[in-house]
């Protein structure tokens, strides 16, 4: 940018300050509160209150204001910023909370998620209270931070387990679980999802029941209890399908092509996720149907079908970018540098992975940050570029630790000794071991 561009844009910031601080407080309150009626009214008026879930997140109606409402909030707190609030813009402060939390989930920008959502709780009461709570819990989790997640889903639960609604303490009862299930520690995780799966039953809740039923059966997978998963899994498809569910029963199907490719199954494997993607696009959902693309992917290029792997990557990554996932979109590119490093081209690969751990920092993905930079310090052991890669598993058994994921330390670590001995080097050093977690495919 040339210097005399510089010089105006910083004179005029300068006077812009100026100007604004030459208005009284109680005047920069009622501009503040001036502006922000004006963004309602260029885009049709005040903004509908999101109808939240506590079960999908991804399914509240958007509205013309949602990428205007942090906007909006940031008038809000400029105007409150000199006083009390009154009732009137509390409400239009929570409101445009709530809205603007829903646009950065819906957009994958978890950590802005996270943090709207915890302010829209400090603000609301009764159950909105709790709901927008969990809804920071989930968000929290989608960035990265289990712990915090936890802490936030233990606090939710404390609090519904005194109320009425006992289908909320099963929903909450079963995103615990699904959280501890990552740290390694089943028998809680599996005492809540029964304790979630009694109340579903008590209330003759098939839908919640079935959902539950799906959440143990990842757990007995992961615990080795293969036909215990298949069964659950099997049941819940079938509850799905007597109520005429066909998105979560897309999901069951998914689920369930995941245990199949687990146990060596891989046309049933094969057969589910085209089922599961037949429905998800009867349905309409974009998002996920581009998800269960991409694990078709996986499962083709664990079978060294390369091409046809590739042709469906890049299908996944067309979808992800059609509807704005830009978590799966890192994801994605990360599996498809994978790919290429195995077929002999380290360079092309550091570059795609460079772009994908661009997504995961930019969205606080540090889980798949964590994995993928592993496999980047490969890349540079197979470039000839050591110190960066030192630098590189540095950070990625960092991330890692913190987050403890000691299964993909330890993976990690074993192919990271591999490369260094490959490249005829001293090993990097260990990282020190914590709790357990799903590790992202590589």
């Amino acid at each position: 940018m040339p210097s005399a561009e510089i010089a105006y844009l910083f004179r005029h910031a300068l006077l812009r300050d100026a100007a604004y601080n030459l208005q009284l407080p109680s005047e920069r309150t009622e501009l503040h509160w001036i502006a922000a009626t004006c963004i309602e009214q260029v885009h049709g008026g005040r903004a509908n209150a999101p109808a939240l879930s506590a079960i999908e997140v991804f399914d509240t109606p958007p509205d013309a204001l949602d990428s205007h409402a942090a906007d909006i909030v940031s008038h809000m707190d400029a105007a409150l910023a000199g006083g009390k609030a009154d009732p009137k813009q509390r409400a239009t402060t929570l409101l445009y909370l709530q809205r603007a939390a829903c646009h950065s989930d819906r957009m994958y920008r978890s950590a802005d998620a996270a943090l709207q959502w915890r302010r829209a709780f400090e603000l609301a009461t009764g159950h909105l209270r709790l709901l927008c709570l969990l809804r920071s819990a989930l968000s929290t989790h989608r960035q990265g931070d289990p712990r915090q997640a936890e802490a936030q889903l233990r606090e939710v639960l404390h609090a519904s387990r005194t109320g009425p609604d006992q289908r909320f303490v099963a929903i909450v009862l079963v995103k615990l679980m699904n959280t501890l299930r990552e740290f390694g520690e089943p028998r809680e995780s599996e005492a809540l999802g029964l304790e979630a799966l009694a109340i579903t039953r008590e209330r003759e809740d098939q839908l919640q029941e079935a959902v539950a039923l799906g959440s143990l059966a990842v757990l007995y997978s992961e615990t080795g209890r293969v036909s215990d998963a298949e069964a659950a899994y099997l049941q819940s498809l079938r509850a799905f399908r007597e109520i005429n569910a066909p998105r979560y029963a897309a999901v069951a199907l998914s689920s369930l092509a995941s245990l199949y490719q687990l146990t060596g199954r891989l046309q049933h494997a094969m057969d589910a996720y085209i089922d599961a993607l037949k429905l998800f696009r009867e349905v309409g959902d974009r998002r996920l149907e581009g998800m269960t693309v991409g694990n078709l992917a996986i499962l083709y290029h664990g079978q060294q079908r390369f091409e046809e792997a590739m042709g469906l990557y890049d299908e996944a990554l067309t979808i992800h970018r059609e509807v704005g996932n830009r978590r799966s979109e890192g994801i994605t590119l990360g599996n498809v540098a994978g790919m290429i490093r195995e077929a002999g081209d380290p360079r092309r690969a550091a570059a795609i992975y460079e772009d994908a751990l661009a997504i995961h920092r930019e969205l606080g993905n540090r889980a798949f940050e964590g994995g993928h930079l592993g496999y980047y310090a490969i890349c540079l052991l197979e470039l000839g570029r050591p110190e960066e890669a030192r630098q590189a598993w540095t950070s990625a058994s960092s991330l890692l630790r913190k987050r403890g994921d000691t299964v993909q330390l330890k993976r990690g670590y074993e192919r990271i000794q591999e490369a260094c001995t490959r490249a005829g080097i001293t090993p990097f050093e260990a990282a020190p071991e914590t709790a357990a977690s799903e590790s992202p495919s590589g």
